[in-house]
């Protein structure tokens, strides 16, 4: 990858799956955490105020912090 096709998909917190074909991100921590397929570019949401998504080493789950608010 020399980077030539590099497009900004997402701001805040985020990680990428281990075989880069996912990546979980929140933009703000009043904001649902969205994983988008990089291939297709569906995203999902997996419900609100999580943030610091974090992949498994087999990119099968997802360890994210949950924040509590107000």
């Amino acid at each position: 990858l020399d980077g030539s096709n590099a497009r900004q998909v997402a701001e805040g917190f985020a990680d990428l799956s281990q075989d880069g074909t996912k990546l979980a991100y929140t933009t703000d921590v009043d904001e649902p955490l969205t994983i988008l397929d990089l291939a297709t570019g569906a995203a999902q949401t997996a419900g609100p105020a999580y943030m610091n998504p974090i992949w498994s080493p087999d990119g099968q789950r997802l360890a994210m912090q949950r924040l509590r608010l107000g």
